[in-house]
């Protein structure tokens, strides 16, 4: 008896068993990735409360500093025990940034991050964090903040003309900005300007660079017009040379009134 052949597309039975193989893979990779999202999702959310926590307990130290400040057995415990909720608390969240990437996690959440592991004391930590900071900013402020923590990131580990290169960065982000108005935008230069000459002087023991700063901080002052807003900046800069502290955080922004404002400090 002669046996016939049969293609396997033109077989039926066979047909219908090909396409539910096929119908079973896709809805198992739709459920893997799924799942996957799912898991990612709720990953970030964790991040988030663990990010929380760090803010807060930034807070809860100032506010327990000014009420122990005169008890200092109660100030040590205090302390270690801050540095050690630190260090758990640096660690967890830089795994699960690490596990994230940057398409979920972004610019701000970085940026805290990486002042957790500076305060572990896990600095080369801080430093992939700064730089994911600065890689994954979508908006000006963002930019510049993410730019700023990285050049005082690297005067601190004396990679001085790093640092300087980013504080130029931050000068080109500051100009191209399409959101501030010119005070504003004098404000945060004359802000960085002295920032810039402060970390100078304390990091790089550079007077002629600080020096350098100075005046660039007044060539922007001089370019205002006269009134209560160059003198509040002209301040500013007296004081700073005057012995005053300089900015220790990201040169804020005036209010829209233009009214002067201080620096204010993101650390």
């Amino acid at each position: 008896m002669e046996h016939t052949h049969v293609v396997w597309y033109k077989d039926g039975a066979t047909v219908v068993a090909s396409a539910a193989l096929v119908v079973s893979l896709l809805s198992w990779l739709i459920s893997l990735v799924h799942t996957r999202s799912l898991e990612l999702s709720t990953a970030h959310e964790d991040l988030i409360v663990v990010i929380r926590r760090i803010l807060a307990t930034g807070r809860e130290n100032i506010e327990r500093a000014e009420k122990y400040s005169g008890n200092k057995p109660v100030m040590s415990l205090i302390d270690g025990m801050a540095r050690q909720e630190m260090g758990v608390l640096a660690a967890q969240s830089a795994k699960s940034a690490r596990m994230l990437g940057p398409k979920r996690v972004v610019s701000a959440e970085y940026m805290t991050i990486a002042r957790a592991q500076e305060e572990a004391g896990d600095f080369e930590s801080q430093g992939y964090f700064v730089q994911k900071a600065v890689e994954t900013a979508k908006t000006n402020n963002d930019k510049r903040n993410a730019l700023f923590d990285s050049a005082n990131y690297f005067f601190k580990h004396r990679g001085f003309e790093e640092g300087r290169r980013e504080f130029r960065q931050f000068l080109e982000v500051l100009r191209d900005s399409d959101t501030l108005t010119q005070d504003e935008i004098a404000d945060a230069a004359v802000g960085l300007h002295l920032a810039w000459a402060g970390v100078e002087l304390q990091r790089a023991g550079d007077l002629m660079a600080a020096n350098a700063q100075l005046q660039a901080a007044a060539d922007v002052i001089q370019s205002l017009p006269t009134g209560p807003f160059r003198q509040a900046l002209q301040k500013s800069l007296d004081d700073f040379v005057q012995g005053g502290n300089p900015p220790t955080g990201a040169p804020a922004v005036p209010p829209p009134a233009g009214a002067a404002s201080t620096p204010a400090s993101v650390v």
